[in-house]
């Protein structure tokens, strides 16, 4: 019997609450050194880590632009980062909660933006956008994305509050990042 052993790292967000400011590191499970990835002057959170065959791709939330951004880096089996972060977002209001899928030859990665919408990009193998970024929900409160790839396209589960409480919601996405039918209200919360 054949088996492919993957390298398992651990990522955390360290927060230090004395002053507000935080990082991520990351740790394989054996005995070696813990290593830091980020180091910026303000928090870096939320790591969502993927493995794409032969390196990791990392995505996080990080505020030292002085709003919260999302961000991209690649690291290397044993952790070690491969390049400079990659800024993903853009934008006047804050970017939360990455979400990162590899997606057999690109990254897709959904985060919310402002906690008002749920967006999507595609990244090549490096980190850099692959076309403009996908408005697929907008609402009065949605946040905490969940992406994965099923081999031809993309599902996305998020928390919505557009009917005055939090539910989850469900939508397909196609290889490209479009929404394909409506939202599936997922969850029923009794009042």
């Amino acid at each position: 019997m054949r088996g492919i052993l993957l390298p398992l790292l651990v990522i955390w967000a360290l927060l230090d609450v004395t002053n507000g400011l935080g990082s991520e590191g990351c740790t394989k499970l054996d005995p070696v050194d813990d290593l830091r990835i980020t180091n910026t002057p303000s928090m870096s959170i939320r790591p969502s880590l993927v493995w794409n065959g032969t390196e990791y791709g990392l995505a996080w939330q990080g505020g030292h632009t002085g709003n919260y951004e999302i961000y991209f880096a690649r690291l290397d089996a044993d952790g070690h980062k491969l390049g400079d972060n990659v800024r993903v977002t853009e934008d006047p209001d804050h970017s939360w909660y990455p979400s990162l899928v590899w997606a057999d030859t690109q990254y897709g990665i959904a985060w919310s933006n402002d906690l008002e919408e749920i967006l999507f990009a595609r990244l090549d193998a490096s980190g850099n956008k692959l076309g403009i970024d996908s408005r697929i929900v907008q609402s009065t409160y949605a946040m905490d994305p969940s992406l994965v790839w099923n081999g031809s396209g993309y599902g996305l589960a998020w928390e919505d509050e557009r009917d005055g409480h939090s539910e989850i919601y469900f939508a397909r996405l196609n290889p490209w990042g479009r929404k394909i039918g409506e939202d599936v209200r997922v969850s029923q919360s009794i009042d």
